[in-house]
């Protein structure tokens, strides 16, 4: 009985002085029960149940107090992300390798003895000092919307791999130094960031640095030549020191397999810049533009010398030289902060607005301009380009337009199908035979801001509701009527829209009539309902011309002129073409097909149309955007494995030859992992480019052994 009792009391002993963890936070604790490691919330938790957790994922849980987290003493991955902390203590927490933190209330962070940590992924928080000088095992540190960030100390962080810094506006200076394993370098509205140094960084392989203002001197003179790099919109960076500018000059190409830009227009390659970045004189060679620079204190001081001050017109964000009897406008280019021109009533014949990235006004009216390109303007919201020569106005990149007046111009086609904040549109007196309106937001515009008069071939513009057209527009001329389907302009090939090359162009084969003769890959006892489009083949002679519609099997045929029968080359989905001539125009046959054996006719629907100069799949650097693809092994004998390593799923991929040639495809994957044979492939260098659903995409060289 005595031993019995001894025994009882023993083990009530034991379950009482067990050792147990404080955790006041209520949040905290209800997930530790949640999860299985406590049962009451009483503010304790027994040590035992929790001391060989590895894996704490606290993001969101609002909680405020993380006290009771120096017991985990196992715990290598911690994400505390979006929670109300003010400060943070893991300092003997020192088994932690990859750490996810942030909110707009955290302070502080002392990451000081986790001498482990791999990975750092802080974002949205209010600390101003972050040191990782004494995590050496460090490799990926991810700094985003820190916006109170000003002091960063990288310099022991000797294994530091990758470094993304976005918005983070109070930080001025990053040294890196130190950091000779740097492979990839981000930089995102950093506004205060001037000085960027790569001397050391010998291993770098991505350099992005992107929307930063006060950004004036970059040097990369660490004996390496083959990296990726991207400078966009970066107004007071003009020249980017390299170990070796003839090379990078030669070699380096200045758009995106995409065909958008990598750099800004204005950036050159120097072994010397000369100390500084900023170019002191820009040329004004119409000497009625440069005196009205030097009158408002833009030039530099010298009238009629025809050059002004590059940094005194870069400060400006609106000028107004309308009347000043300008012919030429050269130098505008140089005006990159401008958000507002008008360069109306002058005696222009052209006008370059390309690098103006910023714009959102442009009045260009009363010229003799006869060309006019707008589709790097994506800010663009008000144009008046009336009373010019016009003959092409493409609008397709120009989503935040909201205000078009282009009357008294020689348009013959205008689609705004992707203009869905436009709430006025004049188009008077132009040689209009089609304008698709069909946006979306048709009920945008009234009456007295719509007018399309003096058009006398225009019969039929597109709309999203014809009822509503009808009743509520009435500016039109006795021949014109409103539809939801108009036959389209292009309906043959005496009348081709011009698609821009890398710009995604939408079409549609409603309401077309049947081709004269049907092209060799049509498929076979169909009648083909088509439509027309042309390019100007590019100085490679490179092409890559793609088009999806859903469901519907989509076929390109390519001709040399209009009145050829057999095309130069015909396929599904995707047209890979060289040896075109340079600057002469070609013309594509776009129809839409079902997968039954036995239809009669083609079928009717929307499309995307895409043509891109293949020639930047030479380039000799790798191409990435800001996603996680994995691509080995590389080289390879035959399987290449790729993962994406974020959620999103892998959508299409594309390998091209050296020649810049589509040698193989896959469409429709929806997978975050597959795999790609390499099998009947000689062997050899190939570029692969693969995209996510969201259109990120990576662009790499793969050696087939």
């Amino acid at each position: 009985m005595k031993y019995r009792l001894l025994l009882f009391f023993m083990t009530l002993s034991a379950g009482l002085f067990a050792q147990q963890t404080f955790v006041p936070d209520d949040a905290f604790e209800q997930f530790l029960i949640n999860e299985g490691y406590d049962t009451v919330l009483d503010d304790y938790v027994l040590t035992d149940n929790i001391k060989d957790v590895t894996f704490l994922p606290l993001n969101n849980k609002g909680i405020e107090d993380l006290t009771g987290l120096e017991d985990f003493s196992s715990l290598t991955s911690l994400q505390i992300l979006g929670n109300p902390l003010t400060s943070v203590d893991i300092s003997v927490n020192t088994t932690l390798q990859y750490l996810t933190a942030g909110n707009s209330q955290l302070i502080t962070l002392n990451v000081s003895n986790l001498t482990e940590l791999i990975r750092i992924n802080l974002a949205n928080s209010s600390i101003t000092t972050l040191d990782v000088s004494t995590n050496e095992k460090l490799e990926i540190l991810s700094l985003e919307d820190n916006t109170e960030l000003v002091d960063l100390n990288i310099n022991g962080a000797v294994n530091l791999e990758t470094l993304r810094n976005v918005n983070n506006d109070k930080l001025e200076t990053i040294n890196l130094s130190t950091n000779t394993k740097l492979k990839m370098f981000f930089a995102y509205y950093c506004e205060k960031l001037d000085n960027l140094d790569f001397a050391n960084n010998t291993r770098i392989t991505d350099i992005i640095f992107n929307e930063m203002t006060s950004l004036s001197n970059v040097s990369i003179k660490n004996g390496r030549n083959n990296y990726y790099l991207e400078s966009l919109r970066n107004p007071n960076l003009r020249c980017v020191e390299v170990s070796d500018a003839d090379y990078v000059n030669s070699n380096w190409s200045r758009t995106k397999i995409t065909g958008a830009l990598r750099f800004d227009e204005y950036l050159v390659f120097s072994n010397d810049c000369g100390g500084s970045s900023t170019q002191e004189i820009t040329e004004i060679p119409d000497s009625n533009f440069e005196t009205y620079l030097e009158s408002i204190g833009a030039g530099n001081g010298v009238t009629g010398d025809n050059k002004v001050s590059t940094s005194a017109i870069q400060a400006l964000t609106t000028l107004d030289v309308s009347g000043q009897s300008i012919t030429n406008l050269s130098g505008i280019e140089e005006f990159t902060a401008l958000t507002n021109l008008n360069c109306s009533t002058n005696e222009l014949t052209s006008l370059d607005v390309s690098t103006l990235v910023n714009l959102t006004d442009l009045d260009c009216s009363y010229n003799d301009i006869g060309e006019l390109s707008i589709i790097k303007n994506l800010e663009l919201v008000n144009l008046n380009c009336s009373a010019n020569q016009i003959a092409e106005l493409n609008t397709l990149s120009n989503s935040k337009l909201e205000n078009l007046n282009c009357e008294v111009n020689a348009i013959e086609y205008l689609d705004l199908v992707n203009n869905s904040r436009l709430t006025k549109l004049s188009c008077n007196d132009n040689a209009l035979v089609g304008l698709n309106i069909k946006n979306g937001n048709n009920s945008r515009i009234s009456n007295e801001n719509f007018s399309v008069f003096a058009n006398p071939d225009l019969t039929c513009i597109q709309v999203d509701d014809e009822n509503y057209s009808t009743t509520s527009w009435f500016q039109t001329d006795m021949q014109t009527n409103f539809n939801e389907n108009c036959t389209p302009v292009n309906d043959d090939c005496s009348f081709t829209i011009p698609i821009v090359l890398g710009q995604d162009t939408p079409g549609s084969t409603i309401s077309v009539s049947g081709a004269a003769t049907n092209p060799n890959c049509a498929q076979n006892g169909t009648t083909v309902f088509d439509v027309w489009y042309s390019f100007t083949a590019p100085e490679s002679g490179s092409m890559n011309i793609t088009i999806s519609a859903g469901t519907l099997i989509s076929k390109i045929a390519l001709y040399e002129t209009c009145t050829d029968t057999t095309p130069l080359n015909c396929d599904e989905g995707n047209l890979s073409v060289d040896n075109l001539n340079p600057g002469q125009e070609y013309y594509l046959q776009v129809w839409l097909e079902l997968s039954s054996r036995f239809q009669s006719k083609s079928e009717s629907g929307g499309f995307v149309l895409k043509a891109e100069d293949t020639s930047s799949v030479l380039s000799t650097e790798d191409v990435v955007s800001d996603i996680d693809f994995s691509i080995y092994p590389n080289p390879t004998s035959e399987l290449i494995k790729i993962k994406n390593s974020n959620s999103n799923s892998i959508q299409s991929i594309v390998v091209f030859n050296s020649n810049g040639k589509v040698c193989l495809k896959e469409k429709n994957i929806e997978n975050m992992q597959t795999e790609v044979s390499l099998r009947k492939l000689p062997a050899g260098l190939y570029f692969i480019r693969v995209e996510d659903e969201f259109k990120n995409f990576i662009h790499r060289k793969i050696i087939k052994q």
